[in-house]
């Protein structure tokens, strides 16, 4: 028999039985906000490509395919066109502040850049589907000092093809794409290549 009363305080079993609830209720907690936010990434992908796709019936660009005419206005004040980055080999990277993916390929990109600075190498990264303020904040996470397209993306990327983000675009001194990589970088082996023959096309070129 009980001697607990109906006012008396619960006994060590049943504290624990209730940090076990707690415990318990705090973790599907955790678990339906990571659940929530991963069908959020997957619901903003989704309409921003039927938002691409209702601005241009353009499929994605091919190897061999120039890059489109655009003009983008730049964080800092300013805006830069096709004709800024002609006789120069460029990399387009279109990205969105809310994209996990697009954050974490950040490591890879600067690497490239970084690496391919003295060979000429430009970049130019096309904020899209998010607000300017976001993308400054992009650039600031990751400490970003190349030009960074803060409006006028989704026009650009809606010619070019490009669905999702990221979207990375790799292009000769001449303009022609040599590359395009779609999605989260996981290593710096995946652009390698593609980089090295931008660069390595614009000394041919430069030789002739």
């Amino acid at each position: 028999m009980s001697n607990t009363l109906p006012g008396d305080a619960p006994s060590g079993a049943g504290l624990e039985s209730a940090a076990k609830l707690s415990g318990k209720t705090g973790l599907r907690g955790r678990l339906n906000t990571i659940i929530v936010l991963v069908a959020l990434g997957i619901v903003l992908n989704a309409i921003f490509s039927a938002s691409l796709k209702s601005r241009t019936s353009t499929e994605m660009l091919k190897v061999g395919d120039n890059i489109p005419a655009f003009s983008v206005e730049l964080l800092g004040g300013g805006e830069t066109n096709l004709s800024a980055f002609t006789g120069r080999p460029t990399v387009y990277y279109f990205f969105a502040n809310w994209c996990p993916c697009s954050h974490e390929s950040m490591t890879y990109i600067k690497r490239g850049v970084d690496e391919h600075a003295e060979d000429g190498l430009a970049i130019l990264m096309v904020g899209i589907q998010d607000s300017s303020s976001n993308f400054a904040k992009f650039a600031k996470t990751h400490d970003i000092k190349y030009p960074v397209g803060i409006n006028g993306g989704e026009p650009f990327a809606g010619d070019i093809g490009v669905r999702i983000t990221p979207t990375t675009v790799f292009a000769d001194a001449g303009g022609v794409i040599r590359g395009i990589f779609v999605g989260k970088i996981e290593e710096y082996g995946q652009i390698k290549e593609l980089l090295n023959n931008i660069v390595a096309k614009a000394a041919q070129d430069t030789a002739a």
